[in-house]
């Protein structure tokens, strides 16, 4: 389970937060590369995506596609994306 950005009552935050159920902790991973709340977050193919948000004056286009191997973030704009469609 991954818990990212969000707001902390005086700023939206970057940090991520990691579940592991076996050892029943939470780790800190590297945070994104801007502070931003009311974002959307997935998780496909391995990959952690956060989409959108908002960090404090302006919504966020671009979102972060974040690889739990290679541990960082890289910002991504869905022209970089192969888009499927699905019947």
């Amino acid at each position: 389970m991954y818990v990212c950005g969000g707001f902390n009552g005086s700023l939206r935050v970057r940090t991520v937060d990691v579940y592991d159920p076996v050892k029943d902790v939470w780790c800190t991973v590297q945070p994104m590369e801007a502070r931003r709340s009311t974002l959307g977050a997935a998780v496909l193919d391995g990959m952690l995506y956060a989409v959108g948000g908002f960090d404090g004056s302006t919504g966020l286009c671009p979102f972060l596609r974040f690889s739990s191997i290679q541990e960082f973030f890289r910002t991504t704009f869905l022209t970089d994306l192969k888009v499927y469609a699905f019947n």
